[in-house]
């Protein structure tokens, strides 16, 4: 697991809110103590991996639909090179710098 997921509050709530339903399953289905913990931590493992999947294909839309406002910019200004399209351009770039400077290293 991604440490720095424990910063993100949603997860966070997430796993408190799922922790009594998954130790209630535990309690229920599993009578052995290291079954138990194995199961809690399995369930914790497999929510981190599907939050992280979903924040990365939310982050990877974001992305690309910040980057399609500059592209679209840039064709406009090369089409047509006015003062209103270098405007437009500066702005989008400048839309998409923060974003980029957030996002996680590969």
């Amino acid at each position: 697991m991604n440490c720095s997921m424990l910063k993100d509050e949603e997860y966070v709530i997430n796993v408190t809110e799922m922790l009594p339903v998954w130790t209630a399953e535990g309690r229920k289905g599993l009578s052995d103590s290291l079954n138990f913990w194995d199961w809690i931590k399995y369930n914790i493992r497999a929510h981190a991996i599907n939050y992280s999947k979903k924040k990365a294909k939310e982050r990877n839309a974001t992305e690309s639909n910040l980057q399609d406002v500059p592209r679209k910019a840039k064709q406009e200004y090369e089409t047509t090179p006015n003062d209103s399209n270098a405007t437009r351009l500066n702005a989008a770039q400048e839309k998409l710098e923060p974003f980029l400077k957030t996002k996680p290293k590969e």
